[in-house]
């Protein structure tokens, strides 16, 4: 996210070419587990941009990821991330948890998180998420929207299957046409 700059966000704002779809894995929202994680922005850096990307591409997708669980995520950092899940409202959102690599600064931090809470926090973060996505998915009921037919559909009843410029491919659904 901190090499997303405003030139890049405005030439996509500005091409018919590229589509309006952000993929920012901005991994946690907590200045204090950013700075942990080695991420090299602040939350309200983050905020800026998001800002400005729907203030240039108000139809613009975003998509982010999360880690929870990782070591010293207080219950408090957790619903920081939560609040501003449910305020940015992202189009598509995957969340991880937090696992042990020995080969990385993170294998010998204190305040690891027990792997029952790093699920809690995972089926948390990911039902809210679920809740976000069906609202914005209800609001482009009776809408047009150019899609990219794939082929066959194995989704019954539906025979074809399509993405929308908002779908990344295997990550984010597919649009079924009947």
């Amino acid at each position: 996210p901190k090499n997303l700059s405003e030139e890049i966000i405005a030439v996509m704002a500005d091409s018919e070419k590229i589509c309006s779809y952000f993929d920012i894995p901005l991994q946690h929202i907590s200045d204090g587990i950013l700075k942990k994680m080695g991420r090299q922005i602040t939350r309200a850096e983050i905020e800026k941009k998001i800002a400005k990307i729907r203030m240039l591409c108000p139809d613009a997708a975003l998509r982010t990821t999360f880690i929870v669980g990782f070591p010293g995520e207080t219950k408090e950092m957790f619903e920081e991330l939560t609040a501003f899940v449910r305020q940015t409202g992202f189009d598509h959102m995957g969340t991880f948890t937090y696992s042990d690599e020995a080969d990385v600064p993170s294998y010998r931090m204190r305040g690891k998180i027990p792997e029952k809470e790093k699920q809690e926090r995972y089926h948390e973060l990911m039902t809210l998420q679920q809740g976000i996505s069906a609202k914005k998915n209800r609001q482009r009921i009776g809408q047009t929207i150019t899609v990219l037919v794939e082929g066959e559909s194995a989704r019954k009843p539906y025979p074809s299957a399509a993405r929308a410029a908002f779908q990344a491919p295997e990550v984010d659904g597919r649009t079924y046409l009947n």
